[in-house]
């Protein structure tokens, strides 16, 4: 019986081995790669949906190390065929979250220059959906099943800086239609980062310019904006229940991931067993600050988060990928469930559908859909290497039968 359990197990790592190459996954999860835009580049992805459609954005690198050329994409189900989205005019597009009919929402260059929120329609078109006010430039960053979208406007062009120096949010009607202004509180205008299913919306309150600033929630159905405690250091995404995931810091300079309630209480993650994670100072006197801060990407509606954390205190693998379990219980650094080829590291974990499937980034810029393997599924997978154990071993019961 040892014998034949063990050629069992090497059949069924054998078969996940050959899914998953050059990946490979632990026990009851699949990985795909999802390729490239063009070659040479790199990819980043940014939100997944339902059906295990990805999007995201590719880059390039320029002679000092710097990103370039940004191309927003998206996937067919499952991860599989990587697609340009295209620009509305200009030289750069980037991507930044789905939803579960497949459209995207993003931020493109025009043709004159400006930065402008963009939604993809069919055959993957894009369509400006302009701004508001005084603001030159909008970014979408989140997209309901309705096809409500949620934004900000910016006075600057450059994508790496719509969240610090956002300066009015903005969400739309069903489909992308009407932008109208989110309105303010206490006199400073609501930047939405984050839209739910049932109009839950997070975000940040006011222009800090990069400083810390208040964070809000806005409840289910559109309830009343609410002001979030001041600790509060980034609000990142809400459920259809109204469980929320940011970062807090208490004391101005740590940074940890946090599960939130509809009534704005805070859990921090308990990242205790987390391989990778250190608790403490970074330095003899903490001159160099936490040794481990954590951020948030993603929650789906069990409650599952996915995000990076960094390790002051290593000389290498300094950012690591991380999912949990259903409401923030038990993060798991992402190289504990798969293991890269050529040296490869996990460094984000950005989006996580309701299936569980999540997205993953690696420092070699290739972007992973990683998907738990469902128990049916795992008892084909081991159904199948018995029946081809009872294959290979009927011939050879033949031959002992017929031997003198």
């Amino acid at each position: 019986m040892k014998t034949a359990s063990r050629l069992i197990a090497s059949l069924v790592v054998g078969a996940a081995a050959a899914i998953c190459a050059p990946a490979q996954a632990a026990g009851g999860y699949s990985v795909f790669d999802i390729g490239q835009l063009s070659a040479g580049t790199a990819t980043y992805a940014t939100g997944v949906n339902s059906s295990g459609q990805v999007t995201g954005y590719s880059y390039q690198f320029d002679n000092e190390g710097d990103e370039i050329n940004y191309q927003a994409f998206v996937t067919g189900a499952s991860g599989a065929g990587i697609t340009g989205l295209g620009t509305l005019g200009g030289a750069w597009s980037k991507a930044w979250a789905i939803n579960d009919s497949g459209t995207v929402v993003g931020q493109s260059q025009t043709a004159n220059g400006d930065a402008r929120a963009f939604m993809s329609g069919p055959g993957n078109t894009l369509t400006n959906l302009g701004t508001l006010g005084a603001g030159t430039h909008s970014v979408a960053t989140g997209i309901n099943r309705f096809g409500q979208v949620i934004g900000m406007t910016t006075p600057y062009s450059d994508p790496a800086y719509f969240y610090a120096y956002g300066q009015e949010g903005f969400i739309t009607g069903e489909h992308g239609q009407n932008m109208r202004s989110l309105g303010t509180l206490g006199g400073e205008p609501l930047l939405g980062t984050a839209i739910g299913d049932t109009e839950q919306i997070v975000g940040r309150i006011g222009n800090s310019g990069g400083s810390p600033s208040n964070h809000f929630a806005i409840g289910v159905y559109n309830g009343p904006p609410m002001r979030l405690a001041f600790s509060v250091s980034r609000m990142d995404a809400v459920n259809i229940s109204g469980q929320t995931a940011g970062e807090y810091s208490p004391d101005g300079v740590s940074n940890n991931v946090f599960i939130g309630d509809v009534n704005g209480v805070l859990i921090p993650l308990d990242f205790h067993h987390t391989t990778g994670y250190s608790y403490g100072c970074a330095g003899n006197s903490c001159q160099y600050g936490p040794a481990s801060r954590s951020y948030a990407f993603d929650i789906n509606d069990s409650g599952q988060i996915v995000g990076h954390f960094n390790n002051a205190t290593l000389t290498t693998h300094f950012d690591w990928g991380f999912v949990t379990g259903p409401n923030g219980q038990g993060p798991v650094s992402l190289d504990d469930i798969v293991t890269l080829a050529s040296g490869d590291r996990f460094i984000s974990a950005t989006g996580i559908n309701n299936a569980g499937q999540f997205i993953a980034n690696t420092q070699y810029g290739h972007a992973y859909l990683i998907s738990p393997i469902p128990e049916p599924a795992m008892a084909a997978l081991w159904l199948g290497g018995l029946v081809l154990i009872g294959r290979r071993l009927r011939p050879s019961a033949v031959r002992q039968a017929a031997a003198p």
